[in-house]
């Protein structure tokens, strides 16, 4: 991971919130296929996503939702900023995946040492890596047909 200055006059003053609008989780390393065909399905989901950061000297996983927080105000400010939780007060802007530096091309350019919105970025990743054994082949194409089920209630007839 490449580490970056965040300068003082810049910090969260003119900050969108960005350590805001989304949930993180860190993953099981994964190692077999199971686990990146799982990854490959959270990827087929809105809103998701899956970065590699290195944390002490080893690869970690996250999975990370795309979702606003409902304390932020307006101004993207903290509506519940003297009771807000341990997680937000541990945050530090030097540790913002948001900032990148004058020059950076684009959000999160300097912060992940890989980063997938799509399953088809998991997968190229994975065949460049040589681990094309983790990629799900295709299906034969069959055509699938499936019928239409109404199911009816009976009505009960009081009397």
């Amino acid at each position: 991971m490449k580490s970056f200055k965040v300068p003082t006059n810049q910090k969260c003053f003119h900050c969108t919130a960005g350590c805001c609008s989304d949930v993180v989780i860190e993953l099981d390393y994964p190692d077999e296929f199971e686990d990146f065909d799982n990854i490959r399905w959270y990827l087929y989901h809105n809103n998701v996503f899956v970065y590699i950061e290195e944390e002490d000297g080893e690869d970690a996983w996250h999975v990370g939702f795309k979702t606003l927080c409902g304390a932020l105000n307006e101004d993207y400010s903290c509506g519940v900023y003297a009771k807000r939780p341990e997680i937000c007060r541990e945050h530090s802007p030097k540790d913002c995946s948001e900032y990148t530096g004058p020059g950076a091309e684009g959000p999160r350019s300097d912060y992940y040492d890989a980063y997938f919105s799509t399953a088809e970025e998991l997968d190229a990743w994975l065949i460049e890596n040589e681990l094309p054994e983790m990629v799900r082949p295709e299906d034969e194409k069959k055509e699938v047909v499936f019928e239409s089920r109404v199911v009816k209630k009976k009505k009960k007839i009081k009397g």
